[in-house]
């Protein structure tokens, strides 16, 4: 499961192909060929699976992509504080 919320962290920091930023910036349009995310954002479970997932990124030294720009509106705490 890890493996899956590591992804879903990384869309979300990334953003799916064309997806809007949370801050509607229109020059930052998403990265990857994804054209889904890994996670719905939509799930109750969603934010304790994106926070598993920076977690993970960040204890593997990879802190620097944790960050969750991308989540549909979503607000959730990460560990960077909200996003």
């Amino acid at each position: 499961m890890e493996a899956r919320q590591v992804e879903e962290a990384l869309i979300a920091h990334f953003g799916p192909a064309g997806a809007e930023r949370n801050d509607h910036d229109p020059d930052k349009p998403g990265q990857l060929r994804d054209l889904r995310h890994e996670i719905s954002p939509f799930r109750p479970d969603y934010c304790a699976s994106l926070m598993i997932g920076q977690f993970v990124l960040d204890d593997f030294g990879y802190g620097a992509y944790a960050g969750a720009h991308y989540t549909r509106g979503r607000v959730c705490p990460g560990i960077g504080g909200l996003r």
